[in-house]
């Protein structure tokens, strides 16, 4: 099961909104552009975090689904070969008959059973014939649907790093507890810190 990608962005606008009045009220007011500028920079960055998020679950979905699909599709076709066993069997058997019935000595009874196992064994292999190409449909689609899956697995290793940190980069980048809201008061707070 893929991981799930979380972008806190849960109270980072009242944090930013707090530090503003801060700044606001400490006399910085030429400060107050560069602080919501920061703020439209971090909504827009979370909001397209959060869209990537979104792209990155929505492509291994859609893989988990087609392989699923391609898995259904692979049972189908063995079904279909366990009955193109099954009628294999029952041609053989039919043809089998038959030959018991030619070595017997001729009566009309006979006769009737050799016409009639004969056409039966006929039967079941042109039953054969269209279950093997069923068989033979049924690996095709299933092929093309793990393909399909894998195309869209790849899109998503190669698109997921650009969203997700690395776990040792994510465990140095951010604090033990709080994840990006904590971070970002801690920012700030070491900005207004810098600035007395």
């Amino acid at each position: 099961m893929p991981e799930e990608i979380e972008v806190e962005t849960e109270g980072l606008h009242e944090i930013i909104h707090e530090k503003k009045h801060e700044a606001e009220h400490a006399g910085q007011g030429q400060r107050t552009g560069w602080i919501s500028g920061v703020a439209v920079t971090t909504a827009v960055v979370a909001a397209m975090a959060a869209i990537a998020a979104l792209l990155a679950g929505d492509s291994v979905n859609q893989s988990l689904m087609l392989k699923s699909e391609a898995s259904i599709k692979q049972t189908e076709r063995s079904d279909q070969w366990s009955f193109y066993q099954a009628k294999d069997t029952r041609r053989f058997l039919a043809e089998a008959v038959v030959e018991i019935l030619q070595s017997q000595p001729a009566t009309p009874a006979s006769a009737a059973g050799v016409v009639r196992y004969r056409s039966e064994a006929e039967h079941f292999k042109k039953e054969k014939e269209e279950i093997q190409r069923r068989a033979n449909q049924l690996e095709k689609d299933a092929e093309r649907l793990d393909e399909e899956a894998e195309k869209l697995h790849m899109a998503h290793e190669r698109f997921a790093p650009a969203v997700t940190p690395s776990r040792a980069e994510a465990s140095r980048a951010r604090p033990a507890r709080g994840g990006a809201r904590v971070a970002v008061q801690q920012h700030l707070d070491l900005t207004s810190q810098q600035r007395e």
